[in-house]
């Protein structure tokens, strides 16, 4: 997880050195914040910090984070961040709450339903819980909300002032009535199996069905026929008021169909085809069919689409649906109109691998660019060569960049150990079992002369570097690997951080970064020396020849590039000539040792007339 700039993840416990437990580092710096032994481990069902029974149940650690914004009449803004870890004992599901900060133990919530779950805006889990009687066809939804009133995670219940504040700190708060409403149904719900939801539109509308599709990875031998789809309101005038009932024919030839993601953009909700790898697009608001049956895969290991086995997996972004798999293809659907955007198949691993390419899976998308990365269910060792991350534009498809690395899946069901946050893109690399924060560093950029004081006509010699000085480019340095670590042009970053980072060889021809040279006069009046790029060593160089007398400032920038941010340094050039004054600061040295010599002098004829 990541969450306030730091990075959350659970310890191995067993053959490694580190002995389990939970960790927490800062984000870009790598280093580590704090480390708990006791969290993730088998611990008591009474935990409040401390074990206190001797109940226990199994745990993982905290597994999912919450940014709270509160607001009320004495309270205002995000109240921290917490880390919950989910245990269950004696049928009772209990979160525990840690400090994101500081990894200490918070507060318990106990008696947490199921139901499905959504984030809010404002941070809250919410959870919506159906119940139905289909003999009588009636039943009720509720809302489930962990940051729910008068529960007692406020300073006290009621309406007083006091109640306005959020107080949960050192509690264990029963949470078995914590709904926010809760609405009546009586509509007809009934199919083949109990309802179901399946998507939330939070405030809008809630989508399910009462047949029983497969799941992901799951097959069955017949299809429902028809499939029972429904739709009912979740908007508070007309919460639980039946909206459309669908009775959705099954594929034929036994074709499997199982849910797809929802887009909110087109109000579109997919179904997938296991067997054919198509895609169908029925509409949110009628539940009638828009789009499809449509495929764009051209390589039969599409069938596999995770480590789950048999389905396609899509994730939605910008209006489009992207699909991965075993074929090695990430195909971009438009969810308006099922149509195919683009096609990325750059992943051939010839005999490298038995698939013939190699399986990609998307890690996150964001900000125009989708994130993937090479594996498989379970790795066969040695590994295969060649695995790596990419980056992919989102919008066309175009392959921006790839790394060298096998970026890792958490177990058979393909979920990515890669995640993204703040600009960051967290990995952890089967190859060297390290982790791998990859984004925008910092650069440092110094500047200087070989003269200080030339003539007018003359030449003289602008000298610099442009470095990286990124976390781990500062550790390279500090473990004496390299002396410095140049920045480097955008189009050589792969291969150079593969040589910095993965012991591959040195990139030829790697190119630096732009660097402008300007001079200012003593009036602020700007004289453009050039733009010059920096060596595979960091160094530039430019001459430059006044023209004009006068004392000079000359500015080195570098403007940033994909990989770097900005930086600049400044140096200063005497120009003398007809009509050329010393600068200030040289005019003042000059006066002082004038002034100390004639003090000298003075002290020595003093010395001469008292010995006289």
């Amino acid at each position: 997880m990541i969450m306030n700039g730091y990075l959350y993840y659970q310890e191995p416990l067993g053959h490694s050195n580190t002995g389990g437990g939970f960790t927490c580092l800062d984000l870009l710096t790598g280093e580590t914040i704090w480390h708990r032994d006791d969290i993730g481990v088998t611990i008591s069902a009474g935990y409040v910090g401390t074990n206190t029974s001797t109940s226990t149940m199994a745990t993982s650690g905290p597994t999912f984070g919450q940014l709270y914004q509160y607001e009320s009449p004495n309270q205002h803004g995000v109240v921290g961040g917490i880390l919950w870890q989910s245990s269950v004992s004696g049928g009772v599901t209990t979160w525990q709450g840690f400090d994101a900060f500081t990894g200490k133990w918070v507060f318990n919530e106990t008696g947490v339903p199921g139901g499905f779950e959504v984030y809010t805006n404002d941070g809250e889990i919410v959870r919506y819980v159906l119940s139905y009687d289909t003999s009588t066809k009636t039943g009720s939804i509720k809302l489930w909300n962990n940051t729910c009133e008068q529960q007692g995670l406020h300073l006290a219940k009621g309406y007083t002032t006091d109640a306005w504040q959020w107080r949960p700190n050192g509690k264990v708060v029963d949470m078995s009535q914590a709904y926010s409403w809760t609405a009546s149904i009586n509509c007809d719900l009934t199919g083949d199996t109990r309802p179901a939801i399946q998507y939330v539109i939070p405030g809008d509308i809630i989508i399910g069905t009462s047949s029983s599709l497969a799941w992901l990875g799951g097959i069955m031998l017949k299809t429902p026929d028809p499939m029972v789809v429904w739709a009912i309101s979740d908007k508070p005038e007309t919460r639980g008021q039946l909206l459309w009932r669908q009775n959705i024919p099954a594929p034929e030839n036994f074709i499997t169909p199982f849910w797809g993601p929802i887009d909110e953009q087109s109000r579109i909700w997919t179904l997938n085809y296991i067997e054919t790898f198509e895609w169908v697009g029925y509409s949110v608001d009628t539940g009638e069919k828009v789009w499809g049956p449509v495929v764009s895969a051209e390589n039969d290991f599409t069938y596999y689409g995770s480590g789950k086995g048999g389905g396609q997996v899509g994730y939605i972004a910008y209006g489009n649906l992207y699909t991965q798999g075993f074929g090695g293809e990430i195909i971009c659907y438009d969810m308006a109109t099922g149509n195919t955007e683009w096609r990325f198949a750059n992943t051939n691993s010839g005999d490298e691998t038995v698939w013939g390419n190699y399986p990609i899976f998307i890690a996150a998308i964001a900000d125009g660019k989708v994130y993937a990365f090479n594996n498989e269910h379970s790795p066969n060792y040695p590994l295969y060569k060649g695995e790596k991350i990419y980056c992919i534009d989102a919008y066309d498809g175009t392959e921006l960049w790839t790394m060298a690395g096998w970026a890792g899946q958490a177990g058979g069901p393909g979920t990515s150990t890669a995640i993204l946050a703040d600009g960051v893109l967290i990995y952890y690399n089967y190859y060297d079992n390290q982790i791998y924060a990859v984004g925008k560093g910092p650069s440092a950029t110094w500047v200087d002369n070989w003269e200080d004081t030339i003539a007018a006509g003359e030449s003289v010699v602008i000298k610099g570097e442009v470095m990286d000085v990124s976390a781990g480019a500062s550790a390279l340095v500090q473990s004496g690997k390299f002396n410095s670590v140049p920045a480097m042009s955008d189009v050589c970053q792969s291969s150079w951080m593969e040589y910095l980072y993965m012991q591959k060889a040195m990139p030829e021809g790697a190119t630096g970064v732009q660097v402008k040279l300007t001079a200012y006069d003593q009036n602020n009046n700007a004289y453009s020396i050039g733009t010059v790029t920096s060596t595979d060593r960091g160094t530039f160089a430019a001459p430059w020849v006044p023209s004009e007398a006068g004392f000079y400032k000359v500015v080195a920038e570098f403007e940033g590039s994909n990989s770097y941010w900005p930086s600049s340094a400044e140096t200063y050039v005497n120009v003398l000539g007809e009509g050329a004054s010393e600068p200030v600061a040289e005019s003042l040295e000059l006066y002082i040792l004038i002034v100390v010599i004639i003090v000298v002098i003075l002290l020595l004829i003093s010395m001469l007339i008292r010995k006289k």
